[in-house]
């Protein structure tokens, strides 16, 4: 979801469903950004892992990228922290990732500010996106387990009362 006019926030601010226009403002006025949403429900033992990369040309302001969780706010990556060269952009942080672990259901949304200024670029790489479940045994495989289980007590009672 791209941001509202630059200098002004409201298309990212009600997407992003912040109550206050300076949810953002970290480090100084957020111009303009973008964002992606989503809503993952996670069940005891499942994990949800991506990789991400901060790219930027900023030299001065403080761009950010940035991980918003049920309404908080994890600032991943400003300019401060990508210090490796890159191409098309100046630098990079490289790629680092972030792992939820915690059964719930979250809504999340990863995006990229500029700050106070909307002329330099950031952007936010993300990539190896990972949803691993834990299996669940289906109803049929556990009644097959307790068949099995069953039939092996019997089938030992026999032998115990044949002997």
């Amino acid at each position: 979801m791209p941001a509202g006019d630059e200098g002004f926030y409201p298309d990212l601010q009600n997407f992003l469903a912040l109550a206050d226009l300076s949810d953002l403002d970290i480090g100084g006025f957020v111009f303009e950004g973008s964002a992606i949403k989503n809503t993952l429900t996670l069940g005891a033992g499942d994990t949800f892992n991506f990789d991400w990369n901060f790219r930027t040309n900023e030299t001065l302001n403080k761009d950010f990228a940035f991980l918003l969780v049920d309404g908080t706010l994890i600032k991943l990556a400003d300019f401060t922290d990508a210090t490796q060269a890159d191409s098309p952009f100046l630098q990079k942080t490289g790629i680092r990732s972030y792992t939820f672990s915690t059964p719930g259901t979250y809504t999340f949304a990863l995006g990229v500010v500029d700050v106070d200024d909307y002329g330099t670029t950031s952007a936010l790489e993300i990539s190896n996106i990972k949803l691993e479940r834990v299996p669940v045994p289906e109803p049929s495989t556990i009644l097959g387990l307790f068949t099995a289980l069953g039939c092996s007590v019997t089938i030992r009672r026999s032998r115990k009362k044949s002997t």
